[in-house]
């Protein structure tokens, strides 16, 4: 039986552990074809490159036909399904994520969640997935793209399993035009972890920008306490529960019907 053929992406690079392991757990279940970031890519959004040229070249570094794209995810996307791709993939899988991209402030700035919706917007069956990381560690693993030893990288090699599964069902189970799931996988995941279906809470995030220093710079900065307030059946308090959150992001009300 011909295996159905998934495109990978990412906003991390394709250098992470993250990306490489769900490739691998993909690749007894999926024909796979990656196009990634030459580099990490977060919190563009669906952001394009639209001046300066994008290179474009075969990746070796890992066991299925990849190319590593000097652009943002959307561009990677868009290049693979408009100029690399011999044929549509049957599903677009955007991930794991270095960090959960939840509530609507970080869902709209995710470049993993706009990895995503471009496949959504050629019509293709698209998810995205994250994984949540304890504070504490998450600028060593960021650090590290994930590679060393660690409780997130546990963490994905359980959740990597998962979203095999739920990739799996969605294409059994397709979702109406421009609706696709932004799944985030809560720190500590195992096999039977409770997943819940959420929607994206939406905190006040304020200020995210340090005032300018004496060079003139003034650098990102974020405070997790604004998600201290949301709501329970918002996908940030179910992390902070310890289950999955699983919420699909409807753009249908935006881009009108298509049959």
């Amino acid at each position: 039986m011909k295996k159905p053929l998934a495109l990978v992406t990412n906003d991390d690079g394709i250098d992470s552990y993250f990306l490489q392991v769900l490739v691998r757990r993909m690749e007894e279940r999926f024909t796979i074809r990656v196009a990634a970031p030459a580099r990490e890519q977060s919190w563009v959004g669906r952001g394009m490159t639209r001046r300066d040229p994008v290179t474009v070249k075969e990746f070796a570094g890992l066991d299925v036909p990849a190319w590593v794209i000097d652009g943002t995810p959307t561009d990677c996307v868009n290049i693979a399904l408009g100029c690399l791709l011999e044929e549509t993939p049957d599903i677009v899988v955007s991930g794991i994520n270095l960090g959960m991209n939840v509530t609507l402030p970080m869902i709209l700035s995710s470049g993993t969640v706009a990895g995503a919706l471009e496949g959504a917007f050629w019509g293709i069956p698209s998810i995205a997935f994250s994984q949540n990381i304890p504070a504490d560690e998450y600028d060593a693993v960021r650090k590290v793209k994930g590679h060393d030893p660690s409780r997130a990288r546990d963490d994905v090699d359980v959740s990597s399993v998962i979203a095999v599964g739920m990739a799996e069902e969605l294409l059994e189970n397709p979702l109406g035009h421009l609706s696709f799931p932004n799944v985030n996988f809560a720190a500590g995941v195992q096999s039977d972890t409770m997943v819940e279906k959420t929607r994206p809470g939406c905190p006040f995030v304020g200020g995210l920008f340090a005032e300018p220093d004496e060079e003139a710079v003034s650098r990102f900065r974020f405070d997790h306490t604004v998600f201290d307030q949301e709501p329970q059946d918002t996908d940030v308090s179910c992390l902070r529960r310890g289950h999955t959150s699983y919420v699909i992001l409807d753009y249908s009300i935006l881009g009108g019907h298509r049959s």
